[in-house]
């Protein structure tokens, strides 16, 4: 009976050495699950933070864009208020050239009643009026060209300003900073930073790894495309004015009138519009190269002599005011282009040829030549690819923990075996954000630098065809091997419920 004894006590100790191992297992699992939790939610964290500054960022550029093309639409205002302008002129010579100069001027017509006795009274006091009308219009001509000079460089130099703002230099500051953000996991390690100042398992880091997909995702062309600003430009010329030149004939009518005689009147027309193109074209197709505006119409000079003399032809009284690029017609056009592009013109009817022009350039060039601005544009040519998320960026996370010993990690030791209740390895959490643009009411409007609709959100790292390849590196990157095989066999056997 005496062997016997503390049979039990042995059994109770074994039990109770297997409980305690449970219970610290459980312990520590609990602790490292919930390390893993909180890791997870501030990798998601970072990951919507770097989406909300990308799409911040975009947000700003297409503001900026939009800055941008509403100085451009009123540089078209400035560009029509100098062909309007030097319509004008145009129309004050027109006039002039049909009552002394074209081949068959009014005074030559006059001249020609002279030689019949029926008619020369009556026509010595046409021919009177004819001069007289003519000698008034070249004294305001003169007065018109004592100041037109001065004018005309103030107008060109108003309109370069308007198009070369330095708006290209800050789109391009506020891309590079959020580079930077992405490239070294930034915005990740700040929030890292803060998550382990309050957390008691342990500090999180973010290495460098996914820097680089992440960049390469809001890499956006600085001399991209920019056919959408350009007809975005063109739609935004609201102005009936600049667009068809809405009254603009009555108040060149109004001003040449003052110096019609009794007997005579004058019918002006006027039609125009300002545009960007390659071409003379009254808008009908658009470019970034040239800038230009033009105005064309007609002017009829009406007179009516005394009795016996008959009333002129039509033939002598009517003037075409057409406009041509190669300097032959007799209405109005400017033509500005780029700083390095001398092809810059400015005609109107009657033009001095010799007399030195005043530049109307708009300061340098993007694709030259090209009048357009230096601007950050979206790449177009990635809309349309669904595989690569139709180019709106997306960015990765990378987050990774050492675990942090605790009072219940256990581990033992057996010759040359070994046993603890937690593996001690570094935990890694992986998140994935997209900047993604939305307009509401609008879903089938694409991806655009225009309007500031981009918004944020969270989203699995295969959301485009780089997706895995990307998380592949970045983990290869980290020198997480067990991940980068596991990451491996899930792709290899078909799995598709990432998160």
């Amino acid at each position: 009976m005496t062997r016997g004894r503390g049979q039990t006590l042995v059994l109770m100790v074994v039990c109770s050495l297997c409980i305690v191992v449970l219970a610290t297992m459980t312990l520590a699992l609990a602790a490292r699950v919930r390390s893993r939790i909180e890791l997870q939610v501030v990798a998601d964290a970072a990951a919507y933070s770097n989406a909300v500054a990308t799409a911040r960022t975009f947000n700003s550029i297409a503001l900026l864009n939009r800055a941008q093309i509403s100085h451009l639409v009123a540089m078209s205002g400035v560009q029509s208020l100098i062909s309007w302008s030097s319509m004008h002129r145009s129309a004050l010579n027109g006039v002039r050239y049909g009552l002394t100069q074209h081949p068959q001027n009014l005074a030559a017509y006059y001249r020609g009643l002279l030689r019949v006795p029926r008619y020369r009274r009556c026509a010595s006091k046409a021919l009177r009026e004819v001069l007289e009308w003519d000698e008034r219009l070249a004294g305001e001509d003169a007065r018109i060209d004592s100041s037109w000079g001065y004018l005309d460089t103030q107008a060109a130099r108003q309109a370069a300003a308007l198009t070369d703002l330095g708006i290209g230099a800050e789109q391009a500051a506020l891309l590079e900073s959020l580079k930077r953000q992405l490239v070294d996991q930034l915005l990740a390690k700040r929030i890292a930073d803060i998550a382990s100042a309050t957390s008691t398992l342990g500090a999180i880091t973010a290495p460098p790894s996914p820097g680089r997909a992440n960049v390469r995702e809001v890499s956006l062309p600085e001399n991209g495309p920019i056919d959408d600003l350009v007809h975005a430009a063109m739609g935004s010329r609201g102005e009936r004015f600049v667009t068809a030149r809405r009254g603009g004939a009555d108040p060149i009518w109004r001003s040449l009138s003052r110096f019609n005689p009794p007997t005579g009147t004058l019918q002006v027309v006027d039609e125009g519009s300002a545009y960007w193109s390659d071409t003379l074209s009254h808008g009908r197709s658009a470019s970034g190269r040239y800038a230009w505006a033009d105005d064309h119409g007609k002017v009829v000079v009406t007179h009516v002599p005394d009795e016996p003399c008959p009333r002129p032809p039509d033939v002598c009284t009517m003037l075409s005011l057409s406009d041509d690029e190669n300097g032959g017609g007799a209405g109005a056009f400017v033509k500005a282009t780029d700083l390095a592009d001398r092809t810059d013109r400015h005609r109107w009817f009657g033009a001095d040829e010799a007399v030195a022009p005043v530049r109307h350039s708009t300061g340098r060039c993007r694709d030259c030549p090209s009048i357009w601005p230096i601007l950050v544009s979206y790449d177009t040519g990635r809309v349309d690819d669904e595989r690569d998320a139709f180019g709106q960026p997306k960015n990765h996370v990378l987050l990774e923990r050492a675990p942090t010993p605790m009072i219940w990690d256990l581990a033992f030791r057996w010759g040359n075996a070994s046993f603890a209740t937690v593996p001690a390895q570094k935990q890694l959490a992986l998140a994935t954000g997209i900047a993604y643009y939305h307009r509401a009411d609008h879903w089938a409007e694409p991806p655009n630098l225009l309007n500031p609709f981009w918004r944020a959100t969270l989203v699995s790292f295969d959301v485009d065809a780089q997706g895995k390849p990307d998380v592949a590196a970045a983990i290869a990157g980290a020198r997480h091997a067990d991940a980068a095989g596991a990451l491996d066999a899930l792709c290899a056997s078909g799995f598709q419920g990432w998160q």
